[in-house]
């Protein structure tokens, strides 16, 4: 069993399964997009897993469906605010300044 989530892992053709524990995004990293660029499709999801598989002769699940968006659109918010972290500092600033600039002066 692996436990834990090396996008390196999937870079051979040797799994034709991956699940992903949704109560571990932090953990997820990269494998969510390696999955999707190495053609991976949900297979299977719930509230607490989604199975992809790269079998295509199984049904797939749409991305769009309840229990697969909430995977990717949560992993994208995560990824998003971790990339804006270093900026909120410098939009404060900004925000602080502009006030000071269009103040009206008596």
């Amino acid at each position: 069993m692996i436990r834990n989530y090396n996008p390196g892992l999937l870079n051979s053709s040797a799994f034709d399964w991956a699940i992903l524990h949704k109560g571990m995004k932090q953990e997820l990293g990269e494998i969510l997009f390696t999955l999707l660029r190495q053609q991976y499709r949900p297979v299977y999801a719930n509230d607490v897993f989604v199975v992809f598989s790269s079998d295509r002769q199984l049904p797939s699940l749409s991305f769009t469906s309840v229990h697969v968006k909430s995977l990717y659109i949560d992993e994208l918010k995560y990824f998003l605010n971790q990339l804006a972290k270093p900026f909120h500092p410098l939009a404060n600033q900004l925000k602080f300044r502009v006030k000071q600039i269009i103040r009206p002066r008596n």
